[in-house]
C-alpha cells in the first residue's frame, strides 16, 4: 500500500507497533509523501494518497465520522511524548499554566478509549 509519513527527517521509515498480547511489530516502508505538516499529512491521508499513522487526537474525529478506518485493528503505535515549552526566564504565569492544565486535559480524553471506533 501506498505510505505517508509525518517526518521527513527520517532517513529509515519504521511503525513499531504493539498489538494483540503484546505482541510487537516494525513495519518498514518508502512514503510516498513526507511532511511535517499534520495537517497536510491528515489531507493527503483523506484525499486516498496512501496510509499513515496518526495521533489518537488527530485521527479519532474522521474514524467517527468514516472518513478514515483502521487498516490494523488491535494494533498500536507506541506512546509518544508531547513536549510543551515556554521560555523559563518569565516564570510560569498563571496563562501558561493555565494553557498546560487544558493541554492535559485534552490529551487525556483523546487517548482515553474506552471502545474501537467504528464507522
Amino acid at each position: 500500500m501506498p505510505s505517508l509519513s509525518w517526518n521527513p527527517d527520517d532517513t529509515s521509515h519504521l511503525w513499531d507497533l504493539v498489538g494483540p498480547e503484546g505482541r510487537h511489530a516494525r513495519i518498514s516502508f518508502q512514503p510516498r509523501l513526507l511532511t511535517q505538516d499534520m495537517a497536510a499529512l491528515v489531507e493527503a491521508t483523506l484525499a486516498g494518497l496512501g496510509v499513515t499513522q496518526l495521533p489518537a487526537a488527530v485521527a479519532r474525529p474522521h474514524l467517527k465520522t468514516g472518513r478514515l478506518v483502521e487498516i490494523l485493528p488491535g494494533w498500536r503505535p507506541r506512546s509518544g511524548v508531547v513536549h510543551a515549552v515556554f521560555p523559563s526566564r518569565r516564570g510560569r504565569s498563571p496563562t501558561v499554566l493555565t494553557f498546560l492544565d487544558f493541554l492535559e486535559a485534552e490529551f487525556r480524553d483523546a487517548l482515553r478509549d474506552p471502545e474501537p471506533v467504528r464507522p
